[in-house]
């Protein structure tokens, strides 16, 4: 049995090293899911950008980094949900999904899903996600905003 482990971080409490292995998981599953997109790699400070506001929730598995989910807390938005494509289909994501449920019980969370990710817009919709907006006119920026409604909304 394969030892996972989901640890959460404020952006501020992330090492050098981890922020490191974030930005290689992001570009490298950009590149090998995201084939409809060629989008040039990230570098470290851009990625920085992206993620410095958010809590970042990161998946080891027997110690190494093999995915990672960051939140926006405010709205508890979900900015990033990326798992390495060798594991993809495996429980991870719905285990990082699961615990944002936990961290926030009582609290709709809300992502964007860009339309060509069409695996991706599954896995939200199999997980309870409903869509309630689509924006298609942006070419391969198209993207639906999906809602998952608290426990408490029922």
């Amino acid at each position: 049995m394969r030892h996972i482990e989901i640890k959460r971080y404020a952006f501020v409490e992330l090492s050098n090293e981890q922020l490191i292995d974030l930005c290689q998981l992001y570009n490298d599953t950009l590149e090998k899911a995201f084939i409809w997109q060629n989008e040039p790699r990230v570098d470290l400070g851009t990625f920085i950008k992206m993620i410095d506001v958010e809590l970042v929730y990161i998946v080891y598995e027997e110690k190494k980094l093999v995915g990672f989910l960051t939140l926006y807390e405010p709205d508890i938005f979900i900015h990033f949900l990326f798992i390495d494509t060798a594991l993809q289909r495996g429980g991870v994501g719905s285990m990082l999904l699961e615990k944002i449920e936990l961290d926030f019980p009582n609290k709709s969370i809300s992502l964007k899903c860009l339309l060509q990710n069409k695996k991706a817009l599954n896995f939200y919709k199999k997980k309870g996600f409903s869509v309630i907006e689509t924006k298609d006119e942006l070419g391969l920026e198209s993207y639906q905003l999906l809602v998952k409604e608290s426990k408490a909304d029922d």
